[in-house]
């Protein structure tokens, strides 16, 4: 059936699906539409019915949540077995890992183990071990938009020491190349960076964050000519939770500050320096950074 032959009724009963998907599944829209294997304008666009959807994007969905294609274009979704499937392949990575916020997205600790890969021998073994130890699958480590807490990203950094330096500082840069999309580099070179660097880091820190970092406020505390000094504090939804689970972890902040400093090598300016400034604390959870321009 082509896409064109498609009603406007059609339509109207896909979008209840997904949005009744996504309630159900409690997707915010970039999970949901990662799914769709779409961009969050391009779901928004669907939902308001701007946008038709492709049976490539239905398909996507159908294979993710393990959904019959006629059951999901004829609206006759079970949507406890989709809940079932869907919780059932979250829950493999232990609770600990998932049940505290703030969290993160796993593509970053995927972007890491991509990094490995690329600068150390033997790193196939590694990851075999990394596996068994977190008694995971490749399938967790793949899920890229699945979220973890930051007591994972200790661990990891944690058992990863165990066996290799690595320069986590270089492991943030490299994720800023591997996970930069098209769009989100078109985006940045929107900006007139040569004239007001400080307008690339707002665009990132107000727009582009969250897909690093689910629940962390990025800010600009003072800016000149010479340097930017930004800070990264838990949201308030989540600032409880952090307080009594706060981590002041070195190799996550040389990872932010790797990350930070790569991104105006993707509108072909030179990497930057970026410095982490202080130590968190339950009094004052806040990281804080200093970008040298000069």
């Amino acid at each position: 059936m082509a896409v064109s032959s498609r009603t406007l009724n059609n339509m109207r009963n896909e979008i209840d699906v997904l949005k009744q998907i996504q309630n159900e599944l409690a997707l915010d829209q970039y999970q949901m539409a990662s799914l769709l294997d779409i961009s969050e304008s391009s779901l928004k666009d669907t939902y308001n019915q701007k946008r038709n959807l492709k049976f490539n994007n239905l398909f996507s969905l159908s294979k993710k949540l393990n959904i019959d294609m006629d059951c999901l274009l004829n609206d006759d979704v079970d949507f406890d077995l989709v809940r079932s499937f869907y919780y059932q392949d979250q829950s493999r990575l232990s609770e600990k890992y998932l049940d505290k916020a703030p969290f993160s997205k796993m593509k970053s600790t995927k972007s890491l183990f991509d990094y490995i890969s690329y600068t150390h021998s033997g790193h196939n073994l590694l990851k075999e071990n990394f596996l068994r130890h977190f008694q995971i699958n490749e399938d967790i480590l793949e899920n890229k938009n699945l979220s973890v807490n930051l007591n994972f990203i200790k661990d990891t950094t944690k058992f990863l020491n165990q066996f290799i330096e690595l320069d986590y500082y270089s492991a943030g840069q490299f994720s800023c190349y591997n996970l930069a999309t098209k769009p989100f580099i078109k985006s940045l070179k929107k900006l007139n960076y040569s004239k007001t660097p400080r307008k690339l880091f707002e665009y990132f820190f107000e727009n582009l964050i969250k897909h690093f970092e689910e629940n962390f406020d990025y800010k600009i505390t003072k800016a000149s000519n010479q340097d930017i000094y930004f800070s990264v504090s838990p949201k308030e939804s989540v600032q409880d939770s952090y307080r009594k689970n706060i981590i002041d972890n070195k190799a996550i902040s040389y990872y932010r500050c790797g990350v930070i400093s790569a991104l105006p090598t993707l509108i072909d300016h030179s990497a930057l320096d970026v410095v982490s400034i202080n130590n968190v604390n339950k009094k004052n959870p806040v990281y804080k950074y200093r970008i040298y321009l000069n």
